[in-house]
């Protein structure tokens, strides 16, 4: 039986409302996701520490067996760090590649801070997927240090633990880009294509997706499909404490 691992992106309490409408289709099929928080300064807030709605929903989640996840501390790309890095990083992520130019110092501090926000909101994170799914092996160190067992990454599932690299590539729609289209057809063969040779899914879900019906549609036919092929929901963590 093959996995399909279903993450939810960008929470924060600027995104509880997406965030929930995301949780309601995937409540529908019984499924137990990843949940992806900002901590830090992001959309006009300084951190989501004060957000007693933001921290219900995340202790709600974390009790019927989703996952908690920490998912960079601003989502924007630094000004700092190696300026190659920076212009790669920015031209593949549009801007949110937070950890893919930071040193192992910078990338600790900042997950340190977003831990002890979670800490606030009542829950605890296990694993990281940086913005852009673009870990610097400077922020593999750093989850390692911090006590994290696994970073994810476009194509992998890293697992700090037993140093074991899963390769499963992530799919997820490309919102308000002349790719989008293109994005969606990648999205629905690719998923059905792993499906088919028994192989795990990743299907990243984001708050702009929900703006557009087809690309909505598009990433839940993708889970239906990989649900009626037999995939078992499960989380990152799960899904490595499972050995498969």
């Amino acid at each position: 039986m093959s996995s399909l691992l279903v993450s939810v992106h960008d929470v924060s309490p600027h995104t509880i409302k997406p965030t929930r409408r995301w949780l309601e289709h995937l409540d529908q099929r019984g499924l137990r996701s990843t949940i992806l928080v900002i901590a830090g300064p992001w959309q006009g807030i300084d951190t989501a520490a004060g957000s007693d709605e933001l921290g219900q929903l995340l202790q709600e989640r974390a009790a019927r067996g989703d996952e908690i996840s920490y998912h960079g501390w601003t989502h924007r790309a630094s000004r700092i760090g190696p300026l190659w890095r920076r212009v790669i990083g920015h031209a593949v992520t549009r801007g949110a590649s937070e950890f893919w130019a930071l040193d192992m110092p910078e990338v600790t501090r900042r997950l340190q801070a977003s831990e002890a926000v979670l800490a606030e909101l009542g829950v605890t994170a296990r694993g990281l997927t940086p913005p852009g799914w673009m870990p610097s092996l400077a922020s593999l160190e750093a989850a390692r240090h911090c006590g994290l067992r696994y970073v994810t990454s476009t194509r992998a599932v890293h697992d700090l633990h037993t140093n074991r690299r899963h390769r499963i590539p992530a799919f997820c729609q490309r919102p308000g880009s002349m790719l989008s289209e293109i994005g969606r057809t990648v999205v629905e063969r690719g998923v059905r294509m792993r499906v088919t040779r028994n192989r795990p899914v990743r299907i990243g879900l984001h708050p702009a997706d929900l703006d557009y019906a087809d690309l909505r549609a598009s990433s839940l036919r993708a889970i239906d499909d990989s649900l009626d092929g037999g995939s078992e929901a499960m989380t990152y963590l799960s899904f490595l404490e499972s050995g498969q």
